[in-house]
């Protein structure tokens, strides 16, 4: 397959006014996983988190499971771990924990595990749950992995902390977070429960998303649901592109239903929602049509080391 063609661009060579301007559709970029773990790590970030000392000694968890450094935005204490697990219907349920100096890698596979069976059984020594985790607002400032997070996520986690006055941030939980893949969308972000990842926010788009207000926009801020892979987040994400601002209320069931046809670049898929008292369904067609390079911050496009899937869908069938 050919790579898409790249427009001209301009002397800005950070990697997310690149992605602008070369049209970059963030939709099916988002980092998937079943289980996050977030675990609220000290001093200064290493390029690649898993070397900082917080979490050099975490065990391996499994391709569906994600960890992810946070530190808390305000003043108040944090929990030491956070584990967050998408159940059936694609939200997330999380609970936070405390844990004991120097135990974290001996009992993270066990909180792990309580996770995946809805948190029955009891807990190992020297861990504390401290309930269920609140609404939640992950934003990447991770600058030693992207000068793009370390700037435009830094700026706009500042711009949250002068607003959790307001109704919409009541109870809501904002922390800095690691990479989150796909710094060339910056600022990135994840919201949970729904488990949602967004790509080039700012204040007002973080604001609608999490006071559920209907943003016409807010889909092509979309990269896609962690709990999919990036064919099913571009099939779910082509019905909110369709429906509107109302899709995120729904909870969208998909099936794969071409199974049986020897392509690889393309897969179909039914996608089944409740709405009211009506059962709601589409029909989606999903295309891999080639790829862009991903841009990286201080160097032309031509320098880029990496390329991604560039996906296309065709119109939605809703029924």
């Amino acid at each position: 397959m050919a790579d898409t063609t790249l427009p001209p661009l301009t002397a800005d060579l950070r990697c997310a006014p690149q992605a602008v301007e070369l049209g970059l559709d963030p939709l099916g970029t988002a980092a998937g996983c079943r289980t996050l773990v977030l675990v609220e790590s000290a001093g200064l970030w290493p390029a690649r988190i898993e070397e900082a000392p917080d979490l050099r000694d975490l065990p391996p968890l499994g391709p569906e499971c994600r960890v992810l450094a946070t530190r808390g935005e305000d003043a108040g204490p944090q929990p030491t771990v956070t584990v967050w697990r998408a159940g059936d219907d694609l939200r997330f349920a999380g609970t936070d924990y405390r844990v004991e100096p120097g135990r974290l890698a001996e009992v993270l596979e066990d909180l792990v595990a309580a996770a995946a069976a809805g948190g029955r059984g009891g807990l190992p020594r020297g861990v504390e749950a401290l309930g269920p985790a609140p609404q939640e607002v992950l934003i990447c400032g991770h600058g030693r992995r992207d000068q793009c997070c370390g700037s435009f996520g830094i700026r706009l986690l500042a711009e949250t902390s002068a607003r959790p006055g307001q109704a919409a941030w009541s109870g809501v939980r904002v922390r800095r977070c690691s990479h989150t893949g796909g710094h060339r969308f910056a600022p990135t972000g994840i919201t949970l429960p729904d488990g949602r990842a967004w790509a080039f926010l700012d204040i007002d788009t973080l604001e609608a998303v999490i006071a559920d207000r209907p943003l016409p926009s807010l889909a092509d801020h979309n990269r896609g649901l962690l709990a999919l892979d990036p064919w099913e987040q571009v099939a779910e994400g082509s019905i909110y592109r369709a429906v509107g601002p109302a899709w995120t209320g729904f909870r969208p069931r998909l099936e794969r239903i071409d199974t049986e046809v020897a392509d690889a670049d393309r897969r179909t898929y039914r996608v089944t929602w409740t709405e009211g008292a009506d059962e709601r369904w589409a029909t989606v067609a999903v295309r891999r049509s080639g790829s862009v390079p991903v841009p990286v911050c201080g160097a032309p496009i031509d320098e880029a080391r990496k390329s991604s899937p560039v996906f296309e869908f065709d119109p939605v069938q809703l029924g």
